[in-house]
């Protein structure tokens, strides 16, 4: 279940800017726009397919594209890492079970590391939706809500894990909101975990870099 093995914002828009350089970005704003562009979904509702299937690279990529590619390889390599600390397979996860809400909690931890990481608080408080014709022809007035809602959450001066219930509304009911938030605030006790999970993250980066810089 998709919502459940994909990064948060936070964590993509650390992961562009590891990348930057050897994708050779010269449009920053157009950059990250697209490294959160995918989950615009969950607001426009359009069909997954239309943001989340792979696509390949050229040199005539736009600094968009290069964005929107990044946020689908992290998703690629980053998934397995939320499986950490638990006993839980890819195979495990349905809507909403404890495997869903363990996943969802590892992501949630994760994204309040990368935004007190150097450099991604003011990138993530300036994102912009794409300017021209939408991507994949979503209204624009929901495609703009979205990034709106980033701008807001992540605006806060200091976030924990309860400051993300806007980002549930909507796309899961309630009571797993909260249980999602619960068990991030018992996740970000275990110190044993948190190491594991940054060295998974680091070596997923590394991969990334090395894959773009051999393009």
């Amino acid at each position: 279940y998709s919502v459940a093995t994909m990064s948060f914002a936070a964590t993509h828009v650390l992961c562009a800017l590891a990348l930057e350089r050897s994708l050779g970005i010269t449009n920053k704003k157009e950059y990250l726009s697209g490294a959160v562009y995918p989950d615009s979904r969950y607001v426009t509702k359009i069909e997954r397919s239309f943001t989340h299937t792979v696509f390949s690279l050229s040199p005539t990529s736009s600094n968009f594209e290069r964005g929107w590619h990044t946020h689908l390889r992290c998703d690629a390599l980053m998934g397995p890492g939320y499986l950490l600390g638990s006993s839980y397979r890819a195979r495990d996860i349905q809507p909403f079970n404890d495997a869903f809400i363990h996943i969802s909690a590892m992501k949630l931890v994760e994204d309040l590391r990368s935004f007190c990481r150097q450099g991604v608080r003011t990138p993530l408080r300036t994102l912009e939706a794409p300017t021209a014709i939408p991507p994949r022809g979503e209204i624009p007035e929901l495609l703009e809500r979205y990034y709106d809602l980033l701008r807001k959450l992540y605006s806060a001066p200091s976030l924990v894990p309860g400051d993300y219930e806007p980002l549930f509304q909507g796309i899961l009911p309630e009571r797993v909101g909260a249980q999602i938030i619960a068990k991030a605030y018992a996740l970000q006790r275990d110190t044993a975990l948190t190491a594991a999970h940054i060295a998974h993250q680091r070596s997923a980066f590394a991969t990334l870099a090395a894959e773009y810089s051999a393009r």
